[in-house]
Order: C-alpha cells, then structure tokens, then sequence
C-alpha cells in the first residue's frame, strides 16, 4: 500500500475508533467536542439523520432513501476493511464513510435562522452544543458579516465583511462575477452580497451592491488546485442601510497566527453551493451527490460549521506555509468562507479564508492562515496583501 493510501485509512481508523485511541485532540480551544461512540451506533445515528432529511426536505423520496441504505451497508463493509487490513477501501467506501461523519453529529452543519445559529437543525453531540451554547450570542455575531456572493439571483460563494464596505472572498468566486484581464478587473453587472439567505427564515437581508473589485491574487485559480496560489479577492460593496452599529458591522482579521496545530477545535460560516460546477462528473461518486443533495436541500442557505484542525498543509517546494486544513463539513460552495478558532472566551478574529477541499476519502478542506499571506503580491499595482489592505484603511 503506498505510503499516501497508508496515511489516508490510518486517518479514517482513528476517526473511527480502530485503534483504540482518541480521534484527534480538542485539547485545547474546545476540548473533546467529539463524542465516541462505537462505530456502529455511529452508522445507526447518521442512517435516521439521513432518512429524515429526505422525508423533510425531499418528500421520501424512494431513490434517495434507497440510496440511504446503500450508504449504510457500503459503510459497514468499509469498516470491516479497515479493520482486517488486508486492502485499502475502495472509492465508493470512501464515500459512504464520508456521509456517515457529515450525518452522525460529530461535524454538524448547523443552519442560521434570524440571525442566530439553530442547534437543533442538524444532528450534533452533546459536547459541540454544551461548549457552542455560551458564545451563540458572539457567533452570530460574526456570522451576522458573512454573505452570499451573488450575480442576479444565483449563488455563486461567500464573502465576510472587514470594514463596513470592504469584503473578502475567494478570488475564484471573483473569476465567476468578473472578467480579469492582466491587471484589469471588469466587474459583472448585478453582483450583490446579501447577508440573509436563511432556510426558513430570512430570505435576503442588508442586500448590498458590489461596486468592484479592489485588488486579488495576481494568478487565475483552475482546476486542479495550486496550493502555491493565492486565493483571495477584496471587495468594494455599496453601504449598509441598516441603522446604527449594525451599518458598521465588520469582523477583525488575526494577522498574528502563522501555525494552527492539529486538533485544533474552529469553524467556518459560509453557504454550501453547487459543488458540481467544480467538479467533473468523471470525479464524483454516488455517495458525493447524495452527501451534497442532502446537506444542500435547502438551497444553500447560510450555514455554521464546527470541525478540527487537520494541521498545516506541507507545502510543495517553493510555495509558502500559508494553507491550514480542516475538516468541518462544507460542501464546495463554502469558498469565501471565514476560518475562526473556536475558544472558551474573548474576542472572535477571521484566521483563515477557505478556498477548497477534496474527498473521496480525504476529507480535507484547505483555508489560506491569514497572517502568513502578508507579503503575498496582490494585483492590480505591485503592492502586498498587507500593504494594499492598509492602503484602504485596513491596518493589521
């Protein structure tokens, strides 16, 4: 077995409890968020939560839960693999072990609902919810400057506020509403970013026009990702007409972290989109369409996802040590999304800005470390990231 594929199933025995040690290691920030249960009664937990996502969301219909079942059986054949040892799970176990740790509570997807994060709105441990509950008030707080990039109508990433009309988003989510050629930046007509976007609660909400794009990674972002790119655009947005402090709103950036151990207990806010845009169909399995037909049944609504730190992503030679994986549940349309580290108390900063992930048995999402990128040139001008946020008043 390579050494890649030795790394991958050691990763998913001891998220599953093969090993007989602990997965992973909140022992820091939110420690032992993660409830362990025999992996059985995990399969058994996601299989329900999946099943009444479909009878809520999708009327019962008879494919998807059939599709349920098959989930639940490929899942336990994949265990029994991991445990004898004797080959690597195939794709499609991959796969089914996927839904099962989007499904069994131990990385929820919790939906906003007026504002505030709804604990009940995805199957989650008791332990995420015993240490979420004291700071709701501060995370809907920072949730509350996370909006929908939009052209007309159509969801296309996220992006957070840094100053009242200043925002950060990805800039392949700025490749999709404008047209970059060179160092000019022609922006779309229609683009907005609206703060709602609720299911079930508030449909647009401190919708604002986007006025331009400001500055971005000098290199266009394709496909397969290139972890040596940077991916990040600074938006210009039309003021907020909300009245008093909420106009003002903005989250601080923490430019001083340049390493996130593993275990690390953070979380990302943000709006799951149609992932298959970005990924070839050659590229995807059963079980990926019905994890993202399941977590996106509600349109791709604004979402709040805890999750670990996978630690930093080695970078290839030459690059820099910006990027942080994590493996809080997303779905590809979280791009733009901010990274926060989740502590008992004090203030709340965007470390991190996601701009991707892989699966297939990977379960890995990568976020820029904000701090790391300071001296990263950014275009149009030949100024840093650093330098060219304090050039629109940003200073960090």
């Amino acid at each position: 077995m390579e050494t890649e594929m030795q790394a991958r199933v050691e990763a998913w025995r001891q998220r599953f409890q093969l090993n007989g040690g602990e997965e992973g290691g909140l022992e820091s920030a939110l420690e032992a968020a993660v409830e362990i249960d025999d992996p059985s009664e995990r399969i058994a937990r996601a299989r329900e939560e999946m099943r009444r996502r479909v009878m809520d969301d999708f009327g019962g219909d008879p494919a998807l839960l059939e599709a349920v079942g098959r989930i639940e059986l490929t899942s336990k054949e994949a265990l029994k693999v991991l445990e004898e040892g004797k080959r690597a799970p195939e794709p499609e176990e991959f796969g089914s072990l996927e839904a099962i740790v989007a499904f069994d509570g131990t990385r929820p997807s919790f939906l906003l609902k007026e504002g505030a994060i709804d604990l009940e709105s995805s199957l989650s441990t008791e332990q995420w919810k015993e240490r979420l509950a004291p700071r709701l008030a501060d995370l809907a707080g920072f949730a509350s400057c996370v909006g929908r990039v939009e052209e007309g109508e159509t969801a296309i990433g996220t992006a957070f506020l840094i100053a009242p009309t200043l925002a950060i988003t990805n800039r392949h989510v700025a490749q999709w509403i404008a047209d970059f050629d060179g160092e000019t930046i022609q922006l779309h007509n229609q683009v907005f970013l609206d703060f709602g976007r609720e299911h079930r609660g508030r449909a647009k909400y401190d919708r604002r026009a986007v006025r331009k794009i400001l500055f971005a990674g000098p290199d266009r972002i394709v496909d397969p990702i290139d972890h040596g790119k940077l991916d990040l655009a600074l938006l210009e947005v039309a003021p907020s007409q909300l009245p008093g402090e909420l106009a003002e709103r903005k989250l601080t950036l923490g430019m001083d972290l340049m390493a996130i151990s593993s275990g690390r207990s953070l979380a990302t806010v943000g709006y799951p989109g149609d992932w298959r845009r970005a990924t070839p169909r050659g590229l995807r399995s059963e079980y990926e369409e019905v994890l993202a037909k399941l977590l996106d049944g509600d349109g791709g609504s604004k979402r709040f996802a805890p999750g670990e730190c996978a630690g930093m992503l080695a970078p290839a030679a030459g690059n820099r040590p910006w990027t942080v994986r994590h493996d809080a549940t997303t779905i590809q349309g979280n791009s733009g999304s901010p990274l926060l580290l989740l502590t008992r108390s004090g203030a709340m900063s965007v470390v991190g800005l996601h701009y991707g992930g892989q699966r297939r048995g990977e379960r890995t999402n990568w976020a820029h470390l904000l701090a790391v990128c300071g001296d990263a040139r950014v275009a149009p001008g030949a100024h840093d990231f650093r330098t060219a946020l304090g050039e629109h008043g940003i200073a960090v």
